[in-house]
């Protein structure tokens, strides 16, 4: 049932257009819209009686309203609403999506796009980069961790203005993203990458 704004219960919309049909009989709606069940029309002649009828149908659909109402608020599909899943391990993310698409940007002047087709499969490229940020900040691979969502989020605006500047077939601004890029990898693997920087023995 239709709520007007400012006003509190229910008020007429199409679902009760059956009910109301069957008191007030097709065609005699917007005459008996305001009247009272007995006040310009005497309830004994047949335009009160019909008035009357209308009345009680309205205050049958609001007395059914809580229960009936409340069984439909919620659509069913809502009940079994999806939620993102991590699909892949974190080493997959790195090595299937982050490492390659941050080559893209990393050797942008020695493999630099020389078609309207590159260039587009250069958007995609740093557009997941940019991507798999978002990714890295799903709740699964967070964990709750601020200084997580931090070093993601470096990995966020880089990519971001990675993506913008192949949109635009901007080569040197690409380039100029390479130190930016380079410390957004760097942090996150200095904070979550037990002995990275240290030097294996043989």
């Amino acid at each position: 049932m239709a709520q007007r704004p400012g006003r509190a219960g229910p008020t007429l919309g199409d679902a009760d257009a059956p009910i109301l049909r069957d008191f007030a009989g097709q065609g005699r709606m917007s005459r008996l819209y305001g009247t009272s069940p007995c006040g310009t029309s005497p309830c004994g002649t047949s335009k009160g009686r019909t008035t009357l009828f209308l009345s009680v149908a309205v205050c049958l659909v609001g007395a059914a309203g809580p229960q009936a109402l409340a069984a439909q608020a919620v659509p069913e599909e809502l009940d079994s609403v999806p939620v993102a899943r991590r699909i892949g391990t974190m080493s997959d993310l790195m090595v299937q999506i982050i490492y390659p698409a941050s080559d893209a940007i990393f050797y942008i002047t020695t493999r630099t796009p020389t078609t309207s087709a590159e260039w587009t499969e250069l958007e995609g490229t740093s557009l997941m980069l940019a991507e798999s940020a978002n990714l890295l900040m799903m709740p699964s691979r967070a964990k709750g961790r601020e200084q997580w969502m931090k070093d993601a989020k470096l990995l966020l605006d880089v990519g971001e203005a990675a993506f913008w500047a192949a949109k635009e077939k901007d080569v040197e601004a690409l380039e100029g993203l390479n130190d930016q890029l380079y410390q957004s990898c760097v942090q996150c693997h200095r904070n979550y990458r037990p002995d990275y920087g240290r030097r294996r023995r043989s």
